[in-house]
């Protein structure tokens, strides 16, 4: 299965599973995520993992 999510802020292909520095959690692309982004890790953030054949 393919990340099929996409950013809510502009619409582009899903990078990241962050919470934003407006308070709730958003799926972004990685413009998005360095502009309204909190950072990675534990109660801050995820960079979504694609999967296709390749990594089947």
């Amino acid at each position: 299965m393919q990340n099929e999510k996409k950013c809510n802020f502009c619409g582009k292909e899903a990078e990241y599973d962050g919470k934003t520095k407006f308070g709730p959690w958003a799926y972004m692309c990685k413009i998005c995520f360095m502009k309204n982004g909190i950072g990675l890790g534990l109660g801050r953030g995820q960079k979504l993992k694609k999967e296709g054949k390749e990594n089947d």
